[in-house]
């Protein structure tokens, strides 16, 4: 009994014991792998994509940090910039990588750099606070880790920048550009149309911010031009080693006229900074065939034409009642019955409107010749019941087209005056403008509103033609804009009261009229006469 109790004994003794160098083992061990753990390097470095850049030429400038990894923070402290300026690409850091079989990270921060002074430029070292995290000495304690600080720091850069060349253009220092334009060829451009024009310029080693803006190079008298919008980006290259900036902008066209129109060539000039030269990029422009926009102003302008036509009966009507009293006395001073000179009237005027019905209808539908008398008048031909009101209005629109060109401005005006106050649209006001500048100023069909301006503000009375031009290019732009600042009846109202009194203009040469001397001369100069 009392050997089998040393036995248990011993052997429990033998089991601590060998319990206690597992323990020591295990705590070696894990010392072990924590000092290999946390005597890794940690290092930076900063670098440029150019050491001797041209003034205002952008360049990346780089951060770059070697940390195991077990880093949780990386951050950057801002660096003093005197004499350039630094814009951050991206959130921090920008690449995360792992190089090498101990597992070694690299992060890399970058910067657009722009030197704005010429000369030794120094770029001040950048500090960066590392935050990593650190285990404890034992291996049963993996759980618990603490955070570890410290700080590494990149060496000072020093930039030999080179001064802008002697150029009578905008300095622009670029490795590439490329200028693209295409506009929207799903339908066919017409007359008074807006035709939307995109241009694209994308920049090699520069910002999209420090391209020029080519809606200001367009210049054409066939267009209307409107810009509209303008986006600059810019990224890095597939190489990560270049910067590309791009600058997209949209423009509005309305063309002027039909037939074939030129969207002129746009050249910009740029310099070389690898082959230290000057050199240009441009787009060639493009032809565009534009199509009448007849059927658009018909389909847009049904006011107008109904406006104009109310007008023309009205002339029409004192035309003919004046035409009438004319022959009625004539014919009374004849001395002719008047019961006989009444029935003959009728009947030849009866006979007359008959054969101008006849004429209106052969020119509005012609296969309906000899049947529109008899009532079988196609649905197509609108046109009243009564030939004599009909043929009347035709023969009206005709005298007073036949006369436009011999009436007065003032005449013509005060009809516009009329027409513009019962508009509803600006596009009814702009076609009716175009008639008054055919008929009265001489212009040819569809001119442009700005050249309608031009032309009556020579000959306008009073010193308006400002506040003309100015409705003029307002009205312009409210039919292509959603600009609702000014409404379309307070338009309607200003124009009338500067077109008011227009075509009364004195004459230039007009003799003074002459005038007596005054009753009271002066006093004192008889008494020194």
């Amino acid at each position: 009994m009392y050997r089998l109790e040393s036995f248990f004994s011993f052997s429990s003794r033998i089991i601590h014991s060998a319990f206690i160098i597992f323990l020591l083992l295990i705590f070696v061990s894990g010392h072990a792998v924590a000092v290999t753990k946390n005597s890794e390097e940690i290092r930076a470095e900063a670098f440029v994509s150019d050491t001797d850049p041209f003034l205002q030429q952008t360049v990346l400038y780089t951060v770059r940090i070697y940390h195991p990894a077990n880093v949780r923070e990386l951050n950057l402290s801002p660096i003093n910039a005197v004499g350039f300026s630094l814009e951050r690409i991206g959130e921090p850091p920008m690449t995360t990588r792992r190089v090498g079989r101990k597992g070694q990270m690299i992060s890399d921060f970058r910067y657009l750099m722009t030197p704005l002074v010429k000369g030794k430029m120094e770029i001040p070292a950048a500090h960066i606070k590392v935050v990593s995290s650190k285990q404890q000495d034992s291996q049963w304690n993996y759980y618990q880790d603490k955070r570890q600080t410290s700080e590494v720091s990149t060496r000072p850069l020093t930039l030999e920048v080179r001064p802008v060349a002697n150029l009578d253009h905008r300095w622009i220092p670029l490795s590439g550009l490329q200028i693209r334009a295409y506009i929207d060829r799903r339908q066919a451009p017409q007359v008074g149309e807006p035709i939307t024009l995109t241009l694209v310029q994308t920049a090699w080693g520069g910002d999209g911010d420090h391209l020029p803006n080519l809606a200001s190079l367009l210049k054409s008298p066939d267009f209307n031009i409107y810009p509209d919008k303008s986006e600059t980006s810019h990224r890095l290259s597939p190489n990560g080693k270049e910067l590309q900036g791009r600058r997209i902008e949209t423009v509005t066209l309305i063309p002027q006229r039909s037939g074939r129109i030129e969207i002129p060539a746009l050249k910009v000039a740029w310099w070389n900074i690898n082959q230290d030269r000057q050199e240009w990029s441009e787009w060639p422009g493009m032809s565009l065939e534009i199509q009448p926009g007849a059927n658009s102003v018909t389909q847009t302008q049904p006011a107008a034409v109904a406006e104009q036509n109310e007008d023309a009966w009205h002339i029409g009507w004192l035309i003919f009642l004046s035409l009438s009293s004319f022959l009625l006395g004539w014919w009374m001073r004849a001395g002719l019955p008047v019961f006989k000179l009444l029935r003959a009237s009728y009947h030849s005027l009866s006979a007359r409107l008959r054969r101008y019905w006849q004429m209106l209808v052969n020119r509005i539908h012609p296969a309906t010749t000899g049947t529109v008398l008899q009532g079988s008048m196609p649905s197509s031909v609108q046109l009243p019941r009564k030939p004599g009101v009909r043929a009347i209005t035709w023969l009206a629109s005709w005298i007073d087209n036949r006369t436009s060109s011999m009436r007065p401005l003032w005449l013509h005006t005060w009809l516009l005056r009329r027409r513009i106050a019962r508009y509803t649209e600006p596009r009814a006001i702009e076609h009716d403008l175009q008639i008054y500048a055919r008929q009265a100023l001489g212009l040819p069909d569809n001119a442009a509103l700005h050249k309608i301006g031009e032309v009556l503000a020579e000959r306008y009375p009073r010193k308006k033609q400002a506040r003309l031009t100015e409705l003029l290019h307002a009205l312009d732009a409210s039919m292509y804009s959603d600009d609702e600042s000014v409404t379309l009846e307070d338009w309607k109202r200003d124009f009338c009261k500067v077109l008011r009194g227009a075509g009364f203009r004195r004459s230039q040469h007009r003799v003074a009229r002459y005038t007596l001397p005054a009753l009271n001369p002066d006093y004192m100069s008889i008494h020194k006469a």
